[in-house]
């Protein structure tokens, strides 16, 4: 990741982003880390995740946004990635 954008299975995406992902603790390994980038700050305002505070529940099921390893906004949109390796999709 850096200013001009990030690059995620060798392809580089040249966008605006916001990047949310789940990273490994490395004091816990029963834990995880939330780590948020951007390389644009106003997107913060933009990108629901970051303006509201929501709290997950798995009570009604998976949820498209909240149960993949990365949450990416870019271009005014979402796009996940379920589990490190896999495609990069678009959540509708």
């Amino acid at each position: 990741m850096d200013k001009s954008g990030f690059i995620y299975k060798n392809k580089r995406f040249n966008n605006e982003y916001v990047v949310m992902q789940v990273i490994p603790n490395p004091h816990d390994m029963d834990q995880s880390i939330l780590y948020i980038n951007s390389n644009q700050p106003r997107l913060f305002r933009q990108n629901l995740f970051t303006r509201k505070t929501i709290l997950p529940s798995y009570a009604n099921g998976l949820h498209p946004y909240w149960n993949n390893e990365a949450l990416i906004f870019m271009n005014n949109k979402y796009y996940g990635i379920y589990e490190w390796g896999m495609n990069m999709e678009e959540i509708k």
